[in-house]
């Protein structure tokens, strides 16, 4: 084509403006109920009519490039012309008539914010019951003489389309697509496992079509199957220079939905516009995992009645995707939350959500949509914290109570998280020299004797773990810190430590930082000795309304106090 149409510009009624180019690859997440389906309709309708009412997209700015000379030649190159047409008015493509566009098409085509009756030529806009509807078989056509009219037109007219599209089918369902090029006054497609042609026949021979009418048809298959073949035909059977789609993953999942991803960002065709809205990080995993450098995603939140709107650049999304934790983990699920809360590990999170739970039971609809998530251990953690805060997610940090002993990590913490170390510093060092001055479990003579005696039982060649245990725990004694992540901040010596951490506390909550009061997670409740996964398994079908679930409750209380 020598003409095209993309969007240039968009603004937002919440002020924000951003410039796009002609092959961007627009991701739209956020939180339910924010907006993402309804600004990708708005957009698609700006096109049609700029001064049409909208709540997300106050205003576009429309890029076409190329002459009216051009657009005409192009409508007229995608048309054919009927057998007993006299007229070039006659030439006739899909959903347009050139006779009809050919009047005002120039008055269309120098306004900059609209594209009116052009919108379908340039751009497809791709909803729920459209995918599902759009794989029923459309009337047969001359195709020698018209112009496709459907996209099972362009597969039955194109067999590198129609191998293409079925090779995406069948990654995701193991059957093949096959259109049926001679079933009279329709052309439908049917899926199985594609029937070999018979030696001296064709695709269009009695016993080849035989074969394929014995396979299922494919719009009387469930609503996944029909939605993902939906998708791959209107991504691979129409030219246009934008593509709006809503929600692809619908009626998928989640091994389709990241196939579905994965497809868009490795076919996503040059020089088209992308706009796809999605509740899925299936979906958008395998978008990022394609290693597609034209990814942008833009972020919606709802405040009151305004639509929020964020964007994270491709160059912030490619840097972003390279750390493994958040390449390999379920942390971008944080960008469908209102909230996140990261933690030092799994049962850490299963424990706390199992909490809000109860703490939320009485009143649902004040329950925070808050995502937990962890990131092995708490190095990891301002590495996430500071890629969901690019992504605008408001985040929480929980550690235990050691994260005191590690200076280095929680100024990197403190610091991920917005806060300057330099402010908390002197009084962090205050309640750590306190709590190193508190004599510890073992002495080191004492530890060097019980360690010498398990050396001396050992008889075996090889070391036994059950002694690697030991001596850990021995050594751990030594330490202050074994006992202070036991008890937590009711080790720290009463009097100035105490203040000075109580104050240390507060300024570390208003950044998002919470140490657990206890120590750690299993310290909430003692009774079960054992830890980690075993430990939250054993408590979470306890009665949770039991008084040994206070101290939970009253942490989670304090992680979300502007709710209650």
């Amino acid at each position: 084509m020598r003409s095209s149409a993309t969007i240039k510009q968009i603004t937002f009624f919440d002020g924000t403006q951003i410039n796009l180019s002609n092959n961007d690859f627009i991701i739209v997440v956020g939180p339910n109920n924010v907006g993402k389906s309804l600004f990708i309709s708005e957009l698609f309708e700006k096109l049609n009519n700029a001064n049409s009412p909208t709540k997300i997209v106050n205003s576009i700015v429309i890029e076409k490039k190329g002459s009216v000379g051009d657009l005409l030649d192009d409508l007229m190159s995608l048309s054919q012309k009927t057998q007993d047409s006299t007229s070039k008015d006659d030439y006739q493509f899909t959903g347009f008539n050139y006779m009809t566009l050919s009047r005002f098409v120039s008055g269309i085509w120098n306004n900059p914010l609209t594209l009116q009756n052009l919108t379908n030529f340039f751009s497809i806009l791709v909803k729920t019951q459209g995918r599902l509807e759009i794989v029923s078989p459309p009337p047969n056509i001359p195709i020698t003489t018209t112009a496709p009219s459907h996209p099972i037109h362009v597969l039955q007219k194109n067999e590198n389309i129609e191998e293409k599209v079925s090779s995406y089918f069948k990654q995701a369902f193991g059957l093949d697509l096959i259109v049926h090029r001679n079933a009279g006054n329709i052309v439908p497609l049917y899926v199985g496992t594609k029937p070999i042609i018979p030696n001296g026949k064709d695709r269009i021979s009695l016993e080849y079509l035989q074969e394929i009418e014995k396979l299922p048809l494919l719009h009387e298959q469930g609503d996944g199957i029909k939605a993902f073949a939906g998708i791959l035909l209107f991504n691979f059977a129409f030219e246009r220079t934008m593509l709006f789609i809503d929600e692809p993953e619908a009626f998928l999942h989640p091994p389709q939905a990241y196939l579905l991803g994965n497809m868009f960002g490795l076919e996503s065709k040059a020089n088209c516009q992308y706009f796809i809205s999605t509740h899925s990080s299936d979906f958008l995993r395998g978008i990022l995992n394609s290693n597609n450098d034209r990814v942008r995603i833009i972020r919606i939140e709802r405040k009151n009645d305004t639509n929020i709107i964020h964007e994270l650049n491709r160059d912030t999304v490619i840097q972003i995707w390279k750390d493994p934790i958040l390449r390999f983990s379920n942390t971008f699920d944080a960008l469908y939350h209102e909230e996140t809360v990261i933690c030092e590990g799994d049962a850490d999170c299963r424990f706390y959500s199992f909490i809000l739970d109860s703490v939320f039971r009485s009143n649902i609809q004040k329950r925070p949509n808050v995502f937990f998530t962890h990131c092995g251990g708490k190095h990891r953690m301002p590495t996430i914290v500071k890629s969901l805060i690019a992504l605008n997610v408001k985040v929480k940090v929980v550690c235990d109570f050691d994260i005191l002993n590690d200076e280095s990590s929680i100024e990197k913490i403190v610091e991920s998280l917005g806060g300057d170390w330099k402010q908390y510093k002197d009084s962090y060092l205050a309640v750590k020299k306190a709590i190193e001055q508190i004599k510890p479990q073992l002495a080191t003579k004492d530890a060097k004797t019980e360690i010498e005696g398990i050396f001396d039982s050992i008889t075996d060649d090889s070391f036994p773990e059950t002694a690697r245990t030991q001596i850990r725990e021995i050594i751990n004694k030594t330490s202050a810190w074994a006992l202070a992540k036991k008890i937590g901040e009711g080790f720290i010596p009463s009097g100035d430590a105490t203040n000075i951490y109580a104050e240390l506390k507060e300024g570390f909550s208003t950044l998002g930082l919470y140490i657990v009061p206890v120590g750690e997670v299993e310290c909430f409740d003692k009774n079960c000795p054992s830890h980690g996964p075993k430990w939250v398994n054993e408590v979470v079908i306890k009665d949770v309304d039991s008084s040994q679930f206070d101290n939970a409750k009253n942490f989670i209380k304090n992680l979300f106090k502007n709710l209650l």
